[in-house]
């Protein structure tokens, strides 16, 4: 099961604007990823909360439900549709629902543990019951934010028999570390599947930190979000590896005593820039055979001096599979990828690429808009 966690940011109290957005992250998220469920945060129609309920919650659920049952079923997807501010009868609740991929409202939940130091208590009724249903034939069940802290809720659910647990949240920037710790550790002690999604932006003073994951029983990350609005999708690992390898040109361009009338290196330190990458460079010892000896070097971890004494490019002499980090990476689950804005039957690295463990090459031939040695391999077709 492909879940995407939708880790939405919202306007306080806008509630057109919030369920115009969600719908569109949805739509997004589907085109895009293919899941078999997607995830709202928790009162994303309001925010987190507003002072006056009145003028943007949804009466009885009818708009959520509505709007989204119609879209589960026009996108065939399953939709844990968070949780909104809902307006029954003369109070409100903190009420989720989940529809299935024929747009039948599956469940609905009132949150049960209102978050006090807010004041969430007067503003909302808590509910009295857990919450169970099952998508695409799997046992799954939903808490709301603030009932992570309480571990028996969880372990009711899980000796209910759920083996996936929805947590949908809006969780404070400055607690981002209790929230990860507390998803982590209801999975584990559970034996169960658990997937997270926080909300991010701002509502009044409290910024929502992100963090949204999928995370599996032994309490490892499946898929992993950061603070920004994005989607978490979990079904096999979703962090990326990039090695980019430049000759020592590249090096000189973080040097002070260089200028440059225009960026040699632009993609590369975009990457670098990237507030989700961490970047550090690979020193080999040789170059006597240019680039294909560097690009060896690299990603086996020998030598190309230790392969013969003759001057030769070691792409030359690799004929069948070798241990490299691309092989590595791809015996844990990740899927592995080599880009060269070269020809394929040059050094053979059509296959050289292959014998080393990548799963998808690409060449020149298969590139659009490419540009001379430093800059990156171009925009793909």
């Amino acid at each position: 099961m492909k879940i995407s966690c939708i880790q939405m940011d919202m306007r306080l109290g806008a509630a057109d604007e919030n369920f115009a957005h969600a719908e569109a992250l949805i739509r997004e998220a589907v085109s895009r990823e293919r899941p078999d469920v997607a995830v709202l945060p928790e009162t994303w129609n309001t925010g987190f909360f507003p002072q006056d309920l009145t003028a943007c919650a949804d009466r009885d659920g009818a708009r959520t439900k509505a709007v989204f049952s119609a879209l589960a079923r026009e996108l065939s997807v399953n939709i844990v549709c968070g949780s909104v501010a809902n307006r029954r009868g003369d109070g409100f609740c903190n009420t989720a629902y989940v529809f299935d991929r024929s747009g039948e409202a599956l469940a609905e939940y009132d949150k049960t543990h209102l978050f006090t130091p807010s004041g969430e208590h007067h503003a909302f009724r808590a509910g009295d019951r857990t919450c169970r249903f099952q998508l695409d034939g799997k046992k799954c069940g939903l808490i709301i934010c603030y009932d992570i802290r309480f571990p028996e809720l969880t372990r009711t659910l899980a000796l209910e028999g759920v083996d996936l647990l929805f947590v949908v949240a809006q969780w404070p920037e400055k607690r981002t570390m209790h929230l990860e710790t507390l998803a982590r550790a209801r999975a584990i002690e559970n034996q169960m599947f658990l997937a997270l999604c926080n909300s991010v932006g701002a509502a009044g003073e409290t910024r929502c930190g992100g963090h949204s994951a999928v995370i599996d029983p032994w309490g490892e990350y499946l898929a992993r979000a950061w603070d920004g609005e994005e989607t978490s999708s979990g079904q096999g690992k979703q962090v990326h590896l990039v090695m980019v390898m430049n000759e020592a040109f590249s090096d000189i361009t973080d040097d002070p005593a260089f200028t440059w009338e225009e960026d040699p290196l632009p993609n590369l330190h975009a990457l670098q820039r990237d507030p989700h990458a961490l970047s550090g460079h690979v020193v080999v010892p040789g170059f006597a055979g240019g680039t294909a000896n560097t690009e060896f070097d690299v990603l086996t971890g020998m030598q190309t001096n230790a392969l013969s004494a003759a001057t030769t490019s070691a792409l030359r002499v690799v004929n069948r599979n070798l241990d490299s980090v691309l092989r590595v990476f791809g015996d844990e689950g990740y899927h592995t990828s080599f880009f060269h804005p070269g020809d394929d039957w040059f050094y053979n690295r059509e296959n050289v690429y292959r014998w080393l463990g990548a799963e998808e090459t690409v060449f020149a031939d298969e590139m659009e808009d490419l540009e001379y040695k430093g800059r990156l391999y171009g925009r793909l077709h």
